[in-house]
């Protein structure tokens, strides 16, 4: 999963082979045996080799760790700590859409066997914080909503089984414990086989629990490790009925990916999810177009009448990744972009409600990422923001010659008509809401993702509302208007008649 951000075990192999001697000799270890380049075990080879020969030289367990983490150069290389390599949004696409669905409760549990912390700088992204903040954690938020994360490292045990943390298990070690002093950081194939058998009872029956209750989706993991598949050969006895396996991986693995199918008795046709390196769909693409079924899955829980015709036939269209120049294609980036930033707009000004026995504070949810996650999947209160944004969303369908393709990304929670250079910018319309601030897009217009604003040649604002709502009054409308306007950085924005009142009624005629 973390390819393109970290080196893969093929690739750090071939930038040490130059070096082994050269490496070896600074540890002061004799020679070792040639690196593979080729064989990604070979990198569990080398370290074990060159472990065994530093403990035989009377250095420490960590230390020896340590001194070979340095020459990979996972501690020294800040892409190993998320800190390099960053993409322009912050996460990828598909770290950033497993987070969310985190946040959604659609995981039981993630197993990550990279030494990399790129996944959890994407789940703090959407608003899941580290368990160990929990003592200065924001105010209450609905019990249906995960808050924290623990990493869990098999020198660990895990300490919290509470229905708002997920676990993220990292058998193979991460970079951040082993910085911190944490010995676990697995590098030898002798420590691959033991990583999981000696863990204490209550880790195994955990362990065991997410594999033989729960369906499996195995993301850019060849399952090449013979611990693990003796594991789930082990397991196959033991699972639910129901519980199924999918493998999403460009280039499969016969021996690792046929075994895995084995133990849950699926074949490639049920199983195999193959994206494309360098074309659509490719991995990306493809956790998008998961993203995209979600909602539209939400839409259709929530809606009647012809709007749940609608979101029905969406549903029947993305049974497969749609591209962007396709006629739907842009509910990929609708979702992806705006959606979350919509539904925080609605919460910080009171036209959407949330419990936690008292109603969530506006303070409980921040506004200052991007990707802060509201959950679409939350149905336990009427959920009138995602009615309002299904009314947009049906009338960009209904009616797709009459409205331009808009740009969702370049001003993420706006919609941008880069031809006409036509900045829209929708807003809750319904009487519920007591305040009119854009508390929740005001960060996002400061910062680098609104910073094209000098592009922007006119400004409209579209009242959004769900069905048979009470008409806003003008007053209301004017408010609007004036908060926007004293967001643009621009002089000629500051003057409210220069910005429009739209609602979907009538925006055809002035787009």
């Amino acid at each position: 999963m973390s390819y393109s951000l970290v080196p893969l075990p093929s690739q750090l192999m071939g930038m040490l082979k130059p070096l082994q001697h050269e490496i070896e000799a600074e540890m002061g270890v004799g020679p070792c045996n040639p690196i593979d380049a080729t064989d990604p075990q070979s990198l569990y080879v080398w370290s074990g080799e060159l472990f065994d020969a530093l403990i035989a030289s009377g250095r420490g367990e960590l230390d020896a760790k340590k001194t070979i983490a340095k020459a990979l150069r996972v501690t020294i290389d800040p892409c190993w700590s998320a800190k390099a390599k960053v993409p322009l949004r912050g996460t990828s696409a598909r770290h950033r859409v497993i987070a969310r669905l985190v946040r959604e409760k659609r995981w039981h549990s993630i197993w990550s066997l990279n030494w990399d912390v790129w996944l959890e700088r994407a789940l703090h992204s959407v608003g899941i914080e580290s368990h160990q903040s929990k003592k200065n954690s924001s105010p209450a938020l609905p019990n249906g909503w995960i808050r924290w994360y623990e990493s869990w490292v098999p020198s660990k045990v895990v300490q919290n089984g509470d229905q708002q943390t997920v676990v993220v298990y990292k058998p193979h070690g991460c970079v951040e414990s082993l910085l911190a002093g944490d010995g676990t950081f697995v590098l030898t194939r002798e420590e691959l086989g033991r990583c999981l058998k000696q863990q204490e009872p209550l880790v195994q029956d955990g362990m065991k629990q997410c594999f033989t209750h729960h369906s499996l989706v195995a993301a850019g993991w060849s399952a090449s490790e013979p611990y693990l598949q003796e594991f789930f050969t082990e397991l196959k006895p033991y699972r639910s009925a129901g519980t199924t396996l999918t493998v999403i991986d460009p280039s499969p693995n016969p021996g690792g990916h046929v075994a895995l199918m084995a133990a849950y008795d699926s074949c490639s046709a049920q199983t195999m999810c193959r994206p494309e390196f360098n074309s659509f769909p490719n991995t990306d693409d493809v956790f998008l177009w998961i993203q995209t079924r979600h909602g539209l899955g939400c839409f259709e829980a929530i809606s009647t009448g012809y709007e749940r015709q609608k979101a029905t036939a969406w549903l029947n269209i993305f049974k497969e990744p749609q591209s962007q120049s396709s006629a739907f294609g842009f509910m990929v980036e609708w979702f992806d972009n705006f959606l979350s930033v919509w539904l925080r707009l609605c919460f910080n000004n009171g036209h959407q409600k949330f419990f936690a026995g008292l109603p969530v504070l506006r303070e409980a949810i921040p506004t200052h990422r991007r990707d802060e996650h509201i959950p679409w999947d939350e149905q336990n209160v009427e959920r009138k923001d995602l009615l309002a944004a299904l009314t947009l969303l049906v009338d960009l369908c209904d009616r797709p010659a009459e409205i331009p393709k808009f740009n969702f990304a370049f001003f993420p929670g706006a919609l941008w008509d880069e031809h006409k250079h036509h900045l829209i910018v929708p807003v809750p319309a319904w009487i519920e809401g007591k305040t009119q601030s854009l508390a929740a897009l005001k960060p996002l217009v400061e910062s680098r993702h609104w910073a094209n604003q000098g592009q922007v040649r006119k400004v409209s604002v579209l009242g959004l509302a769900p069905l048979g709502s009470p008409v806003m009054h003008k007053d209301t409308q004017l408010n609007w208007i004036y908060e926007v306007s004293r967001l643009m950085h621009f002089g000629g924005f500051a003057a409210v008649k220069n910005i429009q009142w739209l609602e979907l009624s009538n925006w055809r005629d002035h787009i």
